[in-house]
């Protein structure tokens, strides 16, 4: 894997443009390694099945929230609403790529690797929306009162529910814009808004 890191790159790139276009059934790794420019015995060079791809494609994802993780929790306390309205929506692009046809896909043609991938994805944001919450509320940033494993599962839901349409085709309004349930759920969660009840 480290002869190639470029070219690794560019197979998920390619892999992650043709699975959220078409699906993962549909796409082929000879579909891949042409659209990264890449011979398709290079690619299993890099990867032994498509599967290992879809996976690779979860971990890269997985890193892009640990970077914006680590933005939080070394913000000062004047930039801790920005740097985790940023985390936020790192998050939300994350777990985008990981749905529609891609979700569905995989979901019935590999159920064992959807399972592990989704179970391992929930875990990680939750951990970190929880690692998030407790550095505001150190900081004063983030309401102390607010129970830190229900508000992770909270914001989480709000993620899966904005990105994942599948999950939302029941509601007989569609939902407003990403800014606008993030705005939403900070200020629920702020330590300057007063809480009623």
């Amino acid at each position: 894997m480290r002869r190639y890191p470029l070219a690794r790159e560019r197979v998920l790139d390619a892999a992650e443009h043709l699975f959220v276009r078409y699906g993962y059934v549909k796409v082929t790794t000879e579909e891949i390694a042409r659209d990264a420019g890449l011979s398709k015995k290079t690619l299993y060079e890099l990867f032994a099945a498509k599967s290992a791809i879809v996976t690779a494609l979860s971990i890269r994802s997985g890193r892009s929230i640990l970077f914006a993780l680590r933005d939080v929790l070394d913000a000062s306390p004047t930039a801790f609403s920005t740097a985790f309205s940023r985390f936020l929506a790192v998050a939300a692009n994350a777990n985008a790529r990981f749905s529609g046809p891609l979700r569905s896909d995989l979901a019935l043609a590999e159920p064992a690797l959807y399972c592990r991938i989704d179970g391992l994805r929930r875990r990680f944001l939750r951990d970190a929306l929880k690692r998030t919450l407790t550095r505001g509320q150190e900081m004063g940033s983030i309401r102390s009162t607010l129970d830190m494993d229900g508000t992770a599962i909270v914001l989480q839901s709000a993620l899966d529910t904005m990105l994942h349409p599948d999950s939302t085709q029941s509601s007989p309004r569609p939902l407003p814009d990403s800014e606008t349930i993030l705005s939403i759920l900070l200020l629920g969660i702020s330590a300057q808004t007063t809480v009623h009840g």
